[in-house]
């Protein structure tokens, strides 16, 4: 079996991505399920907007398609 190494690399989007998660977390209290709840909450406010991972998985596919035939 061939062993797997990941590099982190510091991306300043990510960086900022655990800041926010961090606050928001804060602000529940440390509570995960609370994190969750307001984050579903959210997403409920903007259905259009909030993807699934397979949703997201279909628009990158469609996006790499598209650029391949533009090639």
């Amino acid at each position: 079996m061939l062993k797997q190494e990941f590099v982190m690399l510091n991306d300043p989007i990510v960086e900022e991505v655990h800041r926010i998660r961090e606050k928001l977390l804060e602000e529940c209290g440390g509570d995960i399920d609370k994190l969750f709840d307001r984050i579903v909450a959210f997403g409920a406010k903007f259905p259009n907007q909030v993807h699934s991972p397979q949703e997201l998985r279909d628009i990158a596919d469609k996006r790499d398609a598209k650029e391949a035939i533009s090639k």
